[in-house]
């Protein structure tokens, strides 16, 4: 976990902060860890309750299989051997299937 947040992630975490999706918990746990050099695994847990009763865990997933999608067509394109093209699929399909992990 990094010491600190770059201004371009604490910016985003804060437009977040502000959307309408965000209720006065989330953002209360959400900005109670954004100045902290390190944060503890109570601090943890609430943020990550945070991003998952706001949605955000769902939209993250929802934007990496859109991603993976992308990646399998444009690695269709290439001009890589057959079974390099395979590798690359099945590392995307195992990849797609781990964000059933997070919960």
């Amino acid at each position: 976990m990094p010491d600190k947040f770059s201004s371009e992630t604490r910016s985003r975490i804060m437009s977040k902060i502000r959307s309408k999706d965000t209720g006065p918990e989330e953002s209360k746990a959400i900005k109670s860890v954004l100045g902290k050099g390190r944060i503890s695994p109570e601090d943890l847990e609430r943020v990550c309750a945070a991003i998952r009763n706001t949605g955000g865990l769902e939209a993250a997933k929802r934007k990496s299989m859109e991603h993976a999608k992308r990646a399998k067509v444009l690695i269709g394109r290439t001009k890589m051997d057959k079974e390099s093209k395979e590798f690359f699929d099945a590392f995307i399909d195992y990849i797609v299937q781990s964000l059933d992990w997070y919960k």
